[in-house]
């Protein structure tokens, strides 16, 4: 039996109302909690920060950007007038930040505001919020977050939240036997000491997107922005009628 942490199934589990026979599945880890039969779960993979600047009331003169990730470095002046490309060009040329690790959406400046999401190898973290140095006339930029950055545990899943900041706001499984996870991710089918149910794995069967229907009832977390986001389809009914709809994940 494990000394550190187990997850217990339980008897419940769900299984699909039609097309049983085509619900594929994945054996998957689940984060430290207690999960329903039925529950919606999403890889927690982690949140891409995200940063606007907006230089109001300028009307003449430049800017630059400094952002400190292992060195400072300072970007190239920016005009006022910049557009998100031209943001996004100063930006991907300092020395710590590089080509393919900035988005920048938006724009142009003065009026409407740049919108910068930091990806790929500066992705998935909280990182510095950038400083500016103006040589403005009639304004001033500033920079705010607008969505902090977080690590994840990539591989790992927890369950689905529309408000979820780490990735488990896209649901992608979901759970076919009740659970308790805690922190050392051992998983314990069944009751301790009864045959194959009494032993120690280290993941749980959870169905996969595809085919198969599902009573919406039998869904735990499903909400709205489940649908909204397209991973939910109502082949029958809708949220209003959870008794009686019929749905799939995709």
């Amino acid at each position: 039996m494990p000394t550190s942490a187990s997850a217990t199934f339980g008897q419940n589990q769900v299984i699909p109302l039609r097309n049983a026979e085509d619900a594929n599945q994945d054996s998957l880890p689940l984060a430290a909690g207690t999960y329903a039969a039925g529950t919606l779960v999403g890889e927690v993979v982690g949140t891409d920060e995200v940063q606007t600047i907006v230089a109001t009331g300028a009307t003449a003169g430049t800017f630059t950007a400094t952002f400190v990730h292992g060195t400072t470095a300072t970007s190239a002046a920016i005009p006022y007038t910049a557009t998100a490309a031209q943001v996004q060009t100063a930006l991907a040329a300092m020395s710590n930040v590089g080509a393919g690790n900035v988005q920048v959406s938006a724009g142009p400046l003065p009026t409407t505001a740049v919108s910068i999401h930091f990806t790929s190898t500066l992705g998935h973290a909280n990182v510095s919020q950038l400083t500016t140095t103006d040589t403005l006339t009639g304004g001033t930029t500033t920079v705010a977050t607008s969505t902090a950055g977080a690590a994840g545990t990539p591989g790992t899943w927890a369950a689905y939240s529309s408000t979820g900041a780490v990735g488990t706001q896209l649901p992608t499984h979901i759970v076919q036997y009740g659970c308790v996870f805690d922190a050392s991710g051992n998983a314990t089918m069944g009751t301790a000491g009864t045959s194959e149910w009494g032993q120690t794995y280290k993941s749980v069967p959870c169905y996969r997107p595809g085919p198969a229907v599902w009573r919406a009832s039998d869904l735990v977390g499903l909400d709205q922005n489940a649908v909204d986001i397209g991973r939910i389809l109502f082949v029958r009914g809708g949220l209003s009628d959870t008794a009686n709809a019929e749905c799939m994940l995709r």
